[in-house]
């Protein structure tokens, strides 16, 4: 496991991606911190919800803007 780690460090700064890893985090963290308080206030005007239900929906809109940014991330860099 750790000698993966090394490995993957070792990729890392060979190939010099620590800069685009670090805009693809920050810019897909604003669009889900974006995204989290629209649903927040979607609930919040709405009629009324469960504080469950409203985690359960920014849980799954969360791994589904993961799901999106790695793999648009992954094609754009690709190409």
């Amino acid at each position: 496991m750790i000698s993966t780690l090394k490995q993957v460090a070792l990729l890392l700064k060979i190939t010099n991606s620590q800069d685009i890893i670090r805009r693809y985090f920050v810019v897909n963290g604003f669009d889900g911190a974006l995204t989290m308080l629209g649903i927040i206030v979607g609930f919040s005007l709405g009629s009324t919800t469960s504080l469950t239900v409203t985690i359960n929906a920014c849980v799954g809109a969360a791994i589904a803007l993961a799901i999106s940014g790695l793999s648009s991330a992954y094609i754009s860099e690709h190409a």
